[in-house]
């Protein structure tokens, strides 16, 4: 199940899934300081303008923040921890239904994520160095899967029925 991120039940999940990873972090004073505490986690939540929770029962699976930068260009970028890609995929596609502004995400060049997040829509940015920027633009928010050639079939099954009538 997907939901919005809520602090008032699985606290201690929360705590204990983002404590066994490394992935999000929040910045004190200009240095980066990984999310290890409630303390953290709660800041990581104020300073983001989305927050997402795929949880199986009352079990953690990934976390997805869209965090808002700060800095001279102010941008939304996701910050995310998961446990598996599909579960990355699932945050992705309600990321693409409920939120509509523009989104960038850094990712290191060779990082397994870069699939799912072009399949869901985003498009190589820039590249720096060993990182690349990938960026889903507002009006690109839908995510459209391609058409098939059985639904093809189908529709015209569909249309003969009704001819027929």
């Amino acid at each position: 199940m997907i939901e919005l991120l809520k602090f008032n039940k699985h606290v201690s999940d929360l705590v204990d899934f983002v404590s066994n990873k490394n992935n999000l972090y929040i910045t004190v004073d200009n240095k980066r300081q990984s999310v290890k505490t409630l303390k953290d986690l709660k800041a990581l939540y104020r300073q983001s303008a989305f927050a997402i929770r795929k949880a199986t029962g009352t079990v953690t699976q990934a976390l997805l923040f869209v965090w808002k930068s700060n800095g001279e260009s102010k941008r939304n970028y996701i910050k995310i921890e998961y446990t598996t890609l599909q579960d990355v995929e699932d945050l992705l596609t309600v990321l693409n239904w409920d939120f509509s502004k523009e989104v960038f995400i850094k990712l290191p060049e060779k990082s397994e994520l870069i699939n799912s997040f072009r399949k869901k829509g985003f498009k190589l940015f820039s590249g720096r160095g060993t990182e690349i920027l990938l960026r889903r633009d507002k009006n690109e928010r839908r995510f459209v899967p391609p058409y098939k050639e059985e639904d093809q079939d189908l529709e015209e099954e569909d249309d003969k029925q009704f001819r027929n009538y």
